[in-house]
């Protein structure tokens, strides 16, 4: 499974990609682990405004609606860690098609692609 985002500028531009092979999971799973590495490279290229754009509606509910009964609560916690480093995060729900660019990047990867690589 691979999971992967893309970075883009105020304007759609793209910035930069990253995806990483990893052995098991699930989609819900990839897409919390998306958005924590999306996260973490917003903090690490010191980005402060940041949208989060997500075709996974329960996944957004589930960052912000924090419950102690939520699979991976451990990722989620480390995303909310994340969010409070950052001066504004905003999370955003776009349809399959509106998120294109991000899956296509993302299913081009290969197994080969043991490490983060960016792009």
């Amino acid at each position: 499974m691979m999971i992967g985002g893309v970075v883009q500028d105020s304007v759609g531009s793209w910035l930069e990609g990253f995806r990483k092979y990893t052995r098991r999971g699930s989609a819900l799973k990839s897409e919390i682990c998306d958005i924590l590495i999306g996260l973490q490279v917003a903090r690490l290229r010191k980005y402060i405004k940041v949208i989060v754009e997500s075709d996974r509606l329960y996944t957004i509910e589930m960052i912000l609606e924090i419950s102690v009964n939520i699979p991976w609560m451990t990722l989620i916690q480390r995303i909310n860690e994340v969010r409070r480093k950052l001066q504004e995060v905003k999370f955003q729900f776009v349809p399959r098609e509106g998120n294109m660019v991000a899956d296509w990047f993302t299913k081009s990867g290969s197994i080969n692609d043991a490490k983060i690589n960016f792009f």
